[in-house]
């Protein structure tokens, strides 16, 4: 029992030939934006891929954003996406806002849209979880 359990080690410490998924809850920065990405479950960080994050402001100052979410997983995925803003220190939606549900068939890829409430939102976060 301790052989496999230390040739399982080994194998994991050495790596394999493809890169690892994100773990769960594993924050991804996006280079040059003002947001984060995470994935709430082991699925969605395994087989969703966030191929592309845009950030503008509206006329108003609200904060907009467009994610690309791809499926990079051998079948269809069923995710689904909430973007919570945060400025000047408070978050605009305690709990969040609302989910939308995104089915994504093998290396499909969906484009989701979020905008603030608030002209003050500086940052956010995105969470995608798989669909119940």
């Amino acid at each position: 029992m301790k052989a496999a359990a230390a040739i399982a080690l080994s194998v994991i410490l050495a790596g394999c030939a493809t890169p690892p998924a994100a773990p769960p809850a594993a924050p991804v920065p996006v280079a040059g934006g003002g947001g984060t990405i995470v994935a709430l479950d082991a699925r969605a960080a395994g087989w969703l891929a966030c191929s592309g994050l845009e950030e503008w402001r509206l006329a108003d100052g609200r904060l907009g954003v467009l994610a690309n979410l791809t499926d990079k997983g051998p079948g269809p995925l069923g995710v689904e996406v909430q973007c919570v803003f945060d400025g000047a220190g408070r978050s605009f939606a305690a709990g969040g806002g609302s989910w939308q549900r995104v089915p994504l068939g093998p290396g499909g890829t969906e484009t989701v849209r979020f905008t603030s409430v608030d002209a003050a939102a500086q940052s956010y976060l995105i969470r995608v979880r798989s669909a119940r």
